[in-house]
């Protein structure tokens, strides 16, 4: 088999160069415009088969500020939190609902805004770093681990597959079955999480 854990290793040391660092976010409030650049320079790699779609655009800003999903401009200026929000907006939305980040994003906001309660939740930065380190763990975990994986798809194929001639292409298309597989289950082992610890009950 041609994909081995050196050549996945490969694709996630790409992903994680192309990731937009903390450090790499000004701290001086930027105009939506140098926001959109900003995000669109590290963002808009993980956009497959559309080369003329952008990761963040400016309408999009609006229509999170107009859903909740993200807090006001100053004065039509955006500030570290912001971006931070926006980055985190655009890779939660590949897994979760607009309006299951909405939801998980609400104690969040309600943070930024009440000065008297900052110290209550752990500052947006520091939850910013926490994920792009949970990013890079999940990525090498994922290469580290191919071996078992490899071995759950050949146990799948050995038999029916073994003197088929086209065996190495059924392997692949099976590994990325395999790895949806996961995603799937990660997906919605969060949305019942988000669902029994962040969604209030409706009133009866």
């Amino acid at each position: 088999m041609e994909i081995t854990k050196s050549i996945l290793e490969k694709f996630a040391i790409k992903l994680l160069d192309n990731e937009l660092k903390a450090e790499e976010i000004p701290s001086i409030k930027q105009y939506a415009d140098q926001v959109t650049e900003l995000l669109n320079s590290k963002l808009h790699h993980r956009r497959k088969g559309d080369e003329t779609s952008i990761a963040i655009s400016k309408s999009m800003i609006n229509n999170y500020t107009k859903n909740g999903l993200l807090n006001p401009s100053d004065k039509k200026k955006y500030d570290k939190n912001h971006i931070i929000l926006l980055s985190l907006i655009f890779h939660l939305k590949q897994v979760l609902s607009l309006d299951d980040i909405k939801t998980i994003f609400n104690p969040i906001l309600k943070n930024l805004e009440t000065s008297d309660v900052k110290e209550s939740i752990l500052p947006l930065d520091d939850i910013y770093k926490a994920f792009l380190e949970f990013q890079k763990e999940e990525y090498f975990d994922t290469c580290n681990d191919f071996e078992d994986r490899f071995n759950r798809v050949c146990q799948k194929i050995n038999n029916p597959f073994e003197n088929h001639g086209s065996k190495d292409m059924i392997e692949k298309f099976l590994t990325v079955l395999l790895l949806v597989a996961e995603a799937t289950a990660a997906k919605q082992l969060a949305e019942e999480m988000i669902d029994t610890y962040f969604k209030t009950p409706e009133p009866e």
